[in-house]
């Protein structure tokens, strides 16, 4: 049997064992065998489907499951059968019980499940502690993306995004004034701490058990920039003078829709679910102030 043949038999006892059906399948040791599979067949359908059937049966591997799909969905879109990948996600659905998985891992609720007006108050606490630290912050990322396309948070979204206008001009100083505020949120009293991947984002304390990522923005009128997705290619002005949504009362950024081009490029208004953020790449722009930021922990 060749490799190809291989692969499409262990993509096919993995939907059998996803739908039940009578199968040895031992997911988490297939994930593992299927990351040392050659570039040319982890390229194709047939692998990312397998990988993702076997990493949600497994409970492992979520992000790389969440990229697998996103490059899945990317090669139906090109080649104009998306309502393929549709029907693989509504598939998955359907047998996960309930179970969703994303960037941040597996999860058995979202945004959707939450009282939003409890949400926005408990953020507007957390925005009262910044700003009385002499900080304005506002909605950023996902949280942005939702108020602004949407009128409300993401349904499928698992965590809340928030922005910090730092007075620092510069990756050095960004990076030190960062881990100050960190601090003095903690002798605030708020639980908090820096993200274990090294990425300069301080987690906040979580609300209804939804973790809240505070990312750093900093620098001149010009060339303004937003960790991870903007460097240096913002001006001030998409950002200050802050805005107050009408639906939330969050503030909001003065140009949200650069900011989310940014964020999410020009097709930012489509629905995706599985957008997986080039992290790679974006952190290489960033390398100065990470490596201010590790320095200085």
């Amino acid at each position: 049997m060749s490799t190809i043949e291989t692969l499409q038999k262990l993509r096919d006892d993995s939907f059998r064992a996803l739908r039940g059906e009578p199968v040895t399948l031992r997911p988490r040791q297939v994930v593992r065998r299927m990351d040392k599979m050659p570039p040319r067949l982890r390229k194709t359908n047939t692998f990312r489907e397998a990988y993702v059937v076997n990493a949600a049966l497994g409970r492992c591997r979520p992000a790389a499951a969440n990229r697998h799909m996103a490059m899945l969905r990317d090669a139906h879109l090109k080649a104009d059968t998306l309502y393929e990948y549709a029907s693989f996600e509504a598939m998955l659905k359907e047998h996960l019980d309930g179970l969703e998985f994303g960037k941040h891992g597996f999860r058995e609720r979202s945004l959707d499940d939450t009282d939003p007006k409890a949400v926005y108050a408990s953020i507007q606490e957390l925005i009262a502690v910044l700003r009385d630290l002499g900080y304005e912050c506002f909605a950023n990322s996902g949280t942005l993306l939702g108020l602004v396309r949407d009128g409300k948070l993401i349904p499928y979204d698992d965590d809340i995004d928030l922005a910090v206008l730092l007075k620092s001009t510069r990756d050095g100083a960004a990076a030190s004034e960062f881990i100050a505020l960190k601090q003095a949120l903690c002798d605030r009293g708020l639980d908090c701490h820096m993200i274990k991947s090294g990425n300069p984002i301080i987690k906040l304390p979580s609300i209804d058990g939804f973790e809240v990522d505070l990312f750093p923005a900093y620098g001149a009128y010009s060339r303004y920039s937003i960790f991870p997705y903007a460097r240096r290619t913002l001006h001030y002005g998409d950002v200050w003078p802050l805005q107050t949504c009408a639906v939330s009362g969050l503030p909001l950024p003065a140009n949200p829709e650069v900011l989310l081009a940014e964020n999410y490029g020009e097709d930012w208004r489509v629905p995706n679910q599985r957008f997986s953020f080039p992290w790679g790449p974006q952190k290489e722009k960033f390398s100065i102030l990470m490596k201010e930021f590790s320095n200085g922990q």
